[in-house]
């Protein structure tokens, strides 16, 4: 068992949750994992307990105790728990000899390619979406989708260009720096024109941190899904099919 999280950093409170990792043996989980909701009421009166795949972890149990505290258990064989654990630091709690040890000091390598190819290949029909939602009056779907851009894409590709984990919106406070200003006009109200001027917003930070990005790893721009997205972008409520 290790612990990663806050408590790992050095910087719990009240509010932390508990990110325990569950460290199997080579071969092991498909005979522990169906018994995650023993496991998780032995440690105490348990109120809800769900697995993690609306967060793409399906070995991911989130469990919720009588005092409120919120236990996140990720299962993991031995040999995926590098990859799994994304490099976060964590402290072993128990072991039976120095695997566990061993296993958490892999360095954990992600790929950039990957990532930045991910996010050109789906940001302009993920813009053009939120834009028909906007045109069409579904202004609460359009903050749905500008959400989602911001926190899949854009602060992803923060993430890349300082070669940080990835965290979504987790410690933005700390880590947006010079482009403060630039996020906080990705926000909107409930009004089409505002909508609008997120959705732009987020087109131009997209650009101004996706391009570097997209020039080092060598990953070709979707030029014809850009310039077709751009121009729509750019007429705006006065678009017409």
């Amino acid at each position: 068992m290790g612990l990663a999280g806050s408590f790992a950093d050095g910087k719990p409170d009240a509010y932390s949750d508990l990110d325990v990792r569950m460290v199997l043996a080579n071969g092991a989980f498909d005979r522990i994992f169906p018994r995650r909701l023993e496991l998780a009421r032995n440690c105490g009166p348990l109120l809800a307990a769900f697995t993690g795949e609306h967060v793409g972890e399906p070995n991911l149990l989130i469990t919720l105790y009588e005092d409120l505290v919120h236990v996140d258990y990720l299962f993991a064989e031995v040999s995926q728990t590098a990859e799994k654990n994304e490099g976060r630091r964590t402290l072993v709690l128990w072991q039976r000899d120095d695997e566990v040890v061993q296993a958490f000091s892999r360095t954990y390598v992600a790929d950039p390619v990957s990532e930045v190819t991910y996010a050109e290949s789906r940001i302009w029909t993920w813009v053009w979406y939120v834009q028909t939602k906007i045109l069409r009056g579904e202004l609460w779907e359009a903050v749905s989708g500008l959400n989602s851009v911001r926190d899949v894409v854009l602060f992803r590709l923060l993430a890349i260009a300082r070669a940080q984990r990835y965290r979504g919106a987790r410690y933005a406070e700390e880590s947006l720096g010079e482009h403060r200003t630039d996020f906080a006009r990705t926000l909107a109200t409930i009004d089409q024109e505002s909508l609008l001027s997120a959705l732009r917003a987020e087109v131009d930070l997209y650009l101004r941190l996706a391009d570097p990005l997209l020039a080092l790893h060598g990953v070709e721009p979707q030029r014809a899904a850009r310039d077709a997205v751009l121009s729509a972008l750019d007429a705006g409520l006065a678009w017409r099919p």
